[in-house]
């Protein structure tokens, strides 16, 4: 089993756009612990996080909701380019509940996906443009 755990609502930088690029966003996975990880308070106790519970899958089938946005141009490199290039959309189904908790009721909350189930929340992020390059 993993327990993810999981940004719901954005963080944003308002000074600096390319800083702001590289925030968690909502439905991004901060980090992938196996089954029975010992959570900090912070963890437990912030409310912009989830810690969600998925039995049956492993930390390694998790794993790519932690890399980066690609680069699509290696020669050009994107100051844009986001810190997670996926996310989960937590805004349908069964993962809108673990959106809408509220500060006062329980973090933990326990999911049974499968793998195929969570990988059809996964959603590519789409590339943000930078707002000092006029097309």
């Amino acid at each position: 089993m993993a327990e993810l755990l999981v940004r719901v609502v954005d963080k944003i930088n308002h000074d600096d756009p390319y800083l702001d690029a590289k925030c968690l966003k909502a439905g991004d996975v901060v980090v992938v612990c196996p089954d029975g990880w010992v959570w900090g308070r912070e963890e437990l106790a912030n409310p912009e996080w989830r810690i969600v519970r998925v039995p049956g899958l492993t930390v390694e089938q998790c794993a790519g909701f932690l890399s980066e946005e690609p680069e699509t141009d290696p020669t050009n490199p994107n100051p844009m380019r986001q810190r997670r290039g996926f996310r989960l959309e937590i805004e349908h189904g069964r993962f809108d509940q673990v959106r809408i908790e509220t500060r006062k009721q329980r973090r933990m909350h326990r999911l049974n996906l499968s793998l195929g189930e969570l990988m059809a929340h996964k959603v590519a992020k789409p590339k943000l443009d930078d707002p000092n390059v006029f097309n």
